[in-house]
């Protein structure tokens, strides 16, 4: 019971992770977007 508890906060960790990675990813290529918009030229 224990160790079925540990593995599922487990898969939720490595989902949260990469989520996670995914959103800065995203949130890194918005950001060079909007600076070569803004950029002149």
């Amino acid at each position: 019971m224990e160790d079925g508890h540990h593995k599922k906060g487990w898969e939720d960790f490595k989902t949260f992770t990469i989520y996670g990675c995914i959103g800065v990813v995203i949130l890194v290529a918005l950001m060079a977007v909007f600076l070569t918009e803004r950029t002149p030229g």
